[in-house]
Order: C-alpha cells, then sequence, then structure tokens
C-alpha cells in the first residue's frame, strides 16, 4: 500500500462519488449506483447498529470503499452482507481491497456472527475464498464467512 493510502469511515458520500460510479458503470458494475440511490433516498445510509461504510482515499481522491449491512435475506440479526466493495482500476493490486475487508470484519465483529455477500464474477469469487470466505450455492448469496464459531450461537456462549 502507498503510504498516502488513508481509509476513513463514511458518513457522507465523497464529492468525487459521482466519478467513481461512472467508473465501476463503464466496468459493467451497477451496484455503486444503486448506492448512491439508496443514500440519496435515505433507504440505506449504513446506519443501523453494526453497518459502517468505509472508503479508502489517495491523495485526497477516493479510490475504493465498501460497506457493512444487516442482511436482509438471511432471516436473523445475526447475519451481516458485505456490500458494494469496489477499488478504481488504477489503485488496484495494493492491498487495498483487503484492507476494506479487514476493516468490514473488524466492524462486524460483536455484531454479527457471520457475513454473507454476492458476487457474479470469478475474479470476485477467487478474492473471496483467498479472505476466507466459503461457496455458498444460494439465490441471494454466493459467499459467506462465520466471525463466530456457529456452535457458540448454538449454545448461546
Amino acid at each position: 500500500m502507498t503510504s498516502d493510502l488513508r481509509f476513513t469511515r463514511l458518513d457522507t458520500l465523497p464529492e468525487d462519488f459521482f466519478a467513481f460510479c461512472a467508473e465501476s458503470e463503464a466496468e459493467g458494475f451497477r451496484f455503486l449506483r444503486r448506492m448512491q440511490r439508496e443514500w440519496a433516498e435515505g433507504t440505506n445510509r449504513f446506519s443501523e447498529p453494526g453497518e459502517c461504510l468505509w472508503g479508502a482515499f489517495q491523495a485526497g481522491a477516493l479510490v475504493g470503499c465498501g460497506g457493512l449491512n444487516r442482511d436482509p435475506y438471511a432471516g436473523g440479526a445475526g447475519a451481516g452482507r458485505l456490500r458494494h466493495l469496489y477499488v478504481m482500476r488504477a489503485a488496484r493490486r495494493q492491498g487495498i481491497a483487503s484492507a476494506l475487508i479487514g476493516r468490514l470484519e473488524a466492524s462486524a465483529r460483536g455484531h454479527f456472527a457471520l457475513l454473507r455477500l454476492r458476487t457474479d464474477t470469478e475474479q470476485a469469487a477467487r478474492f473471496y475464498l483467498r479472505h476466507g470466505y466459503q461457496p455458498l450455492a444460494e439465490e441471494t448469496a454466493s459467499h459467506v464467512k462465520w466471525l463466530a464459531d456457529p456452535a457458540d450461537q448454538l449454545f448461546g456462549k
């Protein structure tokens, strides 16, 4: 990682978020535009207990982001959902996405027993496997990672 890299927990979307979204859309990803719309509508601001949105900045510009929400598809309060992880093309291969995952997982501990996510690219699937996520064959989630021992959850530990 470069020395000018800085991570910030976001409570507003940065001014350069529109350009950030434009690059992701040029790569065929629409999830950041959806996040921007949900933010503007107030339907998702990553503000519920355990939720957060992290931004990665280089030279003051947004180069990566990742969010954590309660998973609405999991049927329980103990599941978090990684959402909207994206790093700009020029900033890739510097460990930024891995650092964002680390921050999201650290934020999730104490709030969620497991994290789920959905990806539809092979490259992203390999990335999550390298970070300890297991494949999950569900319509609403492609990967899962337990943050706490599942047996502890069953027996209230």
